[in-house]
């Protein structure tokens, strides 16, 4: 069964329920002769509806009584909001305003915004000091693996060292004894030719 709603200037703001198919039939007083009214509305939830009427101004007493008329027809479940603006035609400065909120059928409520949880302020403390912790033992396992890092070069160096010094070592003893060999030879050759002079003036007196 189809229904008509009334609403004027009294009900601004309101939230009207209407069933699929009924009429809401909206009354708007006009005061100002170079002003008109415009609608914002989605047409797909409140249609408008054709009439001679319906975008025209009814002149109820006198002239300087008019209501603006207009009629929509509720066409599907859900909300819309209906927003209607008086204002001036040549420059759109506004006069008047009206809104209402049409609710038709048993639309889905909207689910509702989920908020977070706010977290204690023991457990922010808690992982602070978890934050930390975890920085502090990264730092130190970084600057013990730089420690062992530099203790293994300096053993490397250390070997290197070693190795150099018992090649060092080495180098010298063959030197010392080339030099013990070269003196032996060489004291046995001034002794080999010392002999050899005193056998040859020996046997000089003899004869």
């Amino acid at each position: 069964m189809q229904t008509r709603v009334s609403v004027g200037k009294e009900d601004h703001g309101k939230s009207i329920k209407l069933g699929v198919g009924d009429l809401l039939e909206v009354s708007l007083p006009e005061t100002d002769a170079r002003a008109a009214w415009r609608v914002q509305v989605d047409t797909e939830t409140l249609a408008p509806v054709s009439s001679p009427t319906n975008t025209q101004t009814v002149y109820v007493l006198d002239a300087a009584d008019q209501m603006h008329l207009r009629t929509f027809r509720a066409a599907r479940v859900g909300r819309a909001t209906l927003n209607m603006t008086y204002s001036r035609v040549e420059d759109g400065t506004p006069v008047d305003s009206f809104a209402i909120e049409a609710v038709v059928g048993n639309p889905p409520k909207p689910k509702p915004i989920r908020q977070e949880v706010p977290a204690s302020p023991m457990l922010l403390i808690l992982f602070r000091v978890f934050l930390g912790a975890a920085a502090a033992a990264l730092l130190s396992f970084r600057l013990a693996t730089v420690a062992a890092n530099v203790l293994q070069e300096q053993t490397q160096l250390a070997q290197i060292a070693e190795q150099a010094k018992i090649r060092l070592q080495v180098n010298v003893g063959q030197a010392d004894l080339l030099l013990g060999l070269l003196g032996t030879v060489v004291m046995a050759a001034a002794a080999g030719y010392s002999l050899v002079r005193i056998i040859s003036i020996f046997a000089s007196r003899l004869r």
